[in-house]
């Protein structure tokens, strides 16, 4: 007794006899002549009773069915040309009995191979088996790739250069690990995330965010859009926030950027682009640089603040980073036990009219601020040092014992539409 087919012959043991080795049964190769066009019930001579069919085409040309064969045995197929050439999935240009079910189209590349096999019952053929169209694999295991070994896909493509793309389906992820729900795989990405993160302290070091990307070891992408650049224990997880490498980094700001070593970033808009131990502190635009610390993130640095503000009369206008309401988030404000020694370059400009020197007016405000254990106790003390001021305009610097800070108010002119942006730079002393 013997099974015949594609893949040779296995004759029965004899209880009285030794196995056998399998014998390689002859099998019957095809070669069709070379499509020109797209064809339909696809039938060369010898296609009944072929195990192999090598085919090749003079361009790209499409196949929509094959001639039904309702023998059970495999076929394979190899494209032995030049061009690609696609099976069609489920096509209406084939006969129903003749058609191909499948997930999607096949493309059959130059120089590769998928194994067919017609079902009878459902009266379709089925693709059993394919490579990886477009790609070659292959591993080395020479020097320097003997100890850690190494597997490859190699693109193969007619043209001379070619585009290797891995593209998730729907909103599916693109991972360099499975996710398990633990340290080892990490939680389930989000949707069109990007993660080649391989080494997690947490299941949660994982790009968590819709959008997200994150690389690095222990990194953390979860808010939406967030991206995490390589680094050790970096966080990213606010919109649209930026962790770029470095350690221990923290950018929980929307929009914020972090680097650097020990940071935070936690205004919206704030940055931290370096260095040891600075906060922004939950400021907006806030942005902080330090070379270390004494005791805590934030108590040896310097800030940078950008505020402004509109006028169009005579009402006292605080500056702030956003143009908003002055508040606790968007003014130069201290921490609890604190000493600022501050720098305010500031410019007003009439926008309704245009006179050289005469509708614009520039200030530099140096002084102190202090605040002990509230935002109550907080003092001020400066200098106003008026560079030019034609229109007669007010600038101030004074103590805000509501938010605990210093305020920058500018006062116009009625009937002047008047922008106005200050550049505070501030040395940063905590306890």
């Amino acid at each position: 007794m013997s099974n015949h087919g594609l893949f040779g012959t296995q004759r029965a043991r004899s209880p009285r006899l030794e196995p056998r080795p399998v014998l390689p049964q002859a099998v019957s190769v095809v070669t069709a002549p070379q499509l020109t066009a797209s064809v339909n019930d696809y039938s060369p001579v010898g296609w009944d009773t072929c195990d192999v069919l090598r085919l090749s085409s003079s361009a790209a040309w499409n196949i929509t069915g094959f001639r039904s064969v309702p023998d059970g045995r495999p076929r394979l197929l190899w494209n032995v040309g030049s061009f690609a050439i696609v099976l069609i999935n489920a096509s209406a240009s084939s006969r129903v009995d003749n058609r191909i079910s499948m997930q999607m189209d096949v493309t059959l590349d130059a120089n590769s191979t998928c194994v067919i096999q017609y079902d009878v019952t459902s009266q379709r053929w089925r693709v059993v088996s394919q490579g990886l169209p477009g790609f070659i694999g292959s591993q080395n295991t020479s020097a320097p790739n003997d100890t850690v070994n190494a597997s490859r896909l190699l693109v193969v493509a007619t043209t001379t250069n070619a585009d290797a793309v891995f593209q998730p389906k729907g909103t599916g992820a693109l991972l360099a690990q499975l996710p398990d729900s633990t340290v080892t795989g990490g939680n389930k990405r989000g949707n069109k995330a990007v993660d080649f993160g391989m080494v997690r302290n947490a299941a949660t070091n994982v790009a968590s965010g819709n959008y997200s990307v994150a690389f690095g070891r222990g990194s953390t992408a979860s808010g939406s859009g967030s991206v995490v650049a390589g680094g050790l224990n970096v966080m990213a997880s606010s919109s649209y926030s930026a962790a770029l490498g470095g350690r221990n980094n923290t950018a929980s700001g929307s929009y914020s950027v972090v680097s650097g070593y020990l940071n935070t970033a936690s205004g919206s808009r704030s940055s931290v682009p370096g260095g040891d131990s600075a906060t922004t502190r939950s400021i907006h635009g806030m942005a902080a640089i330090a070379s270390g610390r004494f005791g805590t993130q934030g108590d040896a640095q310097r800030g940078q603040y950008i505020l402004r503000g509109l006028t169009t009369d005579a009402t006292a206008k605080i500056l702030t980073a956003d143009q908003a309401t002055a508040g606790a988030t968007n003014q130069v404000v201290l921490p609890n036990n604190s000493a600022y020694c501050f720098t305010a370059r500031i410019v007003s400009h009439r926008t309704d009219v245009v006179s050289g020197l005469t509708h614009r007016a520039v200030w530099v405000i140096e002084g102190v601020v202090v605040r002990d254990a509230n935002a109550a106790s907080v003092v001020v003390s400066s200098a106003v040092n008026t560079i030019t001021n034609t229109p007669g305009w007010t600038m101030a610097a004074a103590a805000d014992t509501t938010n605990g800070c210093v305020k920058f108010t500018f006062t116009g002119v009625a009937a002047q539409t008047v922008r106005t942006v200050a550049v505070v730079t501030t040395t940063e002393a905590t306890s």
